[in-house]
């Protein structure tokens, strides 16, 4: 399959010439390694079934033996060897150059773990699922950054897309391999990777075992809520209708876990005045990383976003 460019392309070279290493985050299949590979000299995948309990075991004795190759080198899913982050951050202390390593990670790690935040040596770098310019659902003829730069520029466009269209791309999402498939091998795809999240992701952030069930009917309830400011209070107002037995702590580690996944993205509130009250006094705004997930949760086909 031939490589669909990404935004973070460009952003990742331009953090690549001002840090030594560069960590890139985001939610599991939204493109993290194959966008990193394009740059990347020599790659190790930390889950290769092969080299998997050899690399754990270098970790654990002699770290820097993982460092070993070709820059920039891209360390994959690196989360699973915590370790990797000192050797990283001190071997760009050593060398003192720039662009040595990309690491990509799809939980965040217990911070406990790492002796060094890495600032300074370490950029992050959040990557989404892709947007309608990548997907080349859109022209791209409107820049928002434009219309920040040159505010008094006059700038118009026609889209081709209709209404009916943006329904049908709200429920299909942004993950690259799903681009082009038929609308009901991506519905199926899609259930897939929620169910997983319920059922298994989840599991990785702490390795505490939560009952599925309540974790989606904490996401049933999410979804339902996206795209406004409703209270964690609500939400489990809305969970208690159908279980009376679920405390607000439980909810609290049900939207760490998920925003440790990069699942939920929640949007801060903004204003263009910088001493304005508006982001201290408005809550954020929910959100799930891509709204296709949103869609699956409430059963919602194209039909029904343009209905209801």
């Amino acid at each position: 399959m031939a490589y669909s460019p990404r935004l973070t392309d460009i952003l990742l070279k331009e953090e690549l010439e001002a840090f030594g290493a560069v960590l890139l985050i985001g939610p599991k299949f939204c493109g993290k390694t194959t966008t990193a590979s394009q740059i990347a000299k020599s790659i190790r995948f930390m889950q290769d079934p092969n080299e998997q309990d050899t690399y754990l075991q270098i970790a654990e004795l002699t770290p820097s033996f993982l460092l070993e190759g070709e820059n920039p080198l891209l360390i994959d899913e690196w989360q699973m060897a915590p370790q990797l982050w000192d050797a990283v951050r001190h071997s760009v202390d050593l060398r003192g150059e720039f662009g040595l390593y990309i690491l990509t990670g799809s939980v965040t790690v217990d911070e406990t773990k790492i002796k060094h935040s890495g600032i300074g040596r370490i950029s992050r770098l959040r990557m989404y699922t892709m947007s309608l310019f990548e997907s080349n659902d859109s022209n791209g003829t409107v820049s928002i950054a434009q219309l920040f730069e040159n505010p008094g520029t006059a700038l118009s466009a026609r889209s081709s897309l209709r209404v009916e269209d943006y329904a049908h791309l709200i429920v299909r999402g942004g993950w690259p391999n799903m681009v082009g498939l038929h609308e009901k091998v991506v519905a199926r795809q899609i259930a897939g990777y929620c169910d997983l999240l319920t059922k298994s992701e989840i599991m990785t952030v702490d390795g505490v075992t939560r009952d599925p069930r309540k974790v989606e009917l904490f996401l049933r309830s999410f979804a339902r809520h996206t795209a406004t400011q409703a209270s964690k209070a609500t939400i489990l107002e809305d969970m208690k209708h159908i279980d009376k037995n679920i405390h607000i702590n439980t909810l609290q580690s049900y939207f760490t876990a998920f925003e440790n996944l990069f699942i939920i993205d929640n949007l801060p509130a903004w204003s263009p005045r910088l001493r304005s009250k508006t982001t201290i006094r408005f809550a954020d705004t929910l959100h799930f990383t891509d709204p296709a997930i949103a869609a699956h949760l409430l059963k919602a086909f194209p039909r029904d976003l343009l209905f209801d």
